[in-house]
């Protein structure tokens, strides 16, 4: 976890059905929370938990994401999708191997 950043921004682009595409720059700090196991698909998974805060004068959106310390590949997330769409949790049963 030392070698992720303590720091960085984001941009986010959005679409709204009938309003014109637009552009936000979020200040993100990613936070370890707790090493935890999970279970997906029947398999556990030793991670850490992580909190993703990002905000801007306007907005704060948090993401989470459970990885592993070593490799910090990422098993599971739960991530803002928009303003009206509310957030979307991703599983990883298998990492792509190209």
């Amino acid at each position: 976890m030392d070698q992720w950043p303590q720091q960085f921004h984001r941009d986010y682009q959005f679409r709204l059905r009938g309003v014109r595409d637009y552009n936000i720059t979020l200040n993100c700090k990613l936070v370890p929370v707790v090493s935890e196991t999970i279970k997906i698909a029947e398999l556990d998974f030793d991670v850490v938990r992580v909190s993703e805060t990002c905000t801007n004068a306007r907005r704060q959106i948090v993401n989470t994401y459970w990885a592993d310390a070593d490799t910090r590949f990422i098993w599971k997330s739960v991530q803002r999708l928009g303003p009206e769409l509310g957030q979307a949790t991703i599983e990883i049963i298998r990492p792509y191997s190209g």
